[in-house]
Order: C-alpha cells, then structure tokens, then sequence
C-alpha cells in the first residue's frame, strides 16, 4: 500500500479535513461497537499524513508544530479515540529525525514515503 506524498502545510490541513469529515460519520458507531477502526488507520496510512513531518531534504513535506497540532485537533473533533492513535507515531519519527544516524534517517523516512 503505498502513500500519497503531501507537499506543504496547506496540503495537509486539506487532507486532514478531508478525512475528518470521512471519520466523523462512522465514529459514534466505531465507539459504541467497540470495532477497530481498521479502514480509517488504512485511510489515514494512505493519505500521507503519517509523513507529515518528513524532513524536506529527505523529501517530505516538513509541517510546523503548528500545522501537526492542528491535524490532531482536525481529526479528534471528528474521531477522538482514532487521534490517539498516531500520537507515538509522531514521537518516533521525531526521536528519528533528531538522534537517528544519517542512515537510519534515510531508511525509515524513505519507508514513511
């Protein structure tokens, strides 16, 4: 399954309201099934904004704070158990592109890509 490649912030902010609005309509029934939201996490894989953060000049779309914080807000007034989710993602690829080697960075934001 591959991704979509967001470009800047403004994509992203796109893209997350996009999807919000998709997650909103099944989320009081995802919660009161107690049903994984397998679709939505594959949804959320393949609309880039799980590499979001990519470094640019590893060929990602590099988003402010600001514009991260604002998709977890965009996706968690739609869905607020499926925002959870991702939240150790973002830390990791932080930890990745703040202590990760060079070579590290390369593999694992070229697999978020």
């Amino acid at each position: 399954m591959s991704a979509h490649v967001i470009a800047d912030d403004a994509e992203a902010l796109a893209v997350a309201t996009a999807l919000a609005e998709e997650f909103r309509a099944g989320a009081s029934a995802r919660d009161a099934e107690r049903r994984l939201p397998r679709e939505e996490l594959d949804r959320l894989s393949t609309s880039g904004l799980l590499a979001v953060t990519v470094p640019a000049e590893h060929g990602g779309a590099d988003v402010s704070a600001l514009t991260l914080a604002e998709i977890f807000r965009l996706l968690a007034s739609a869905d607020g158990s499926l925002a959870q989710i991702p939240q150790s993602h973002f830390a990791y690829v932080n930890v990745i592109r703040r202590q990760g080697t060079e070579e590290q960075r390369k593999f694992f934001f070229a697999e978020l890509l």
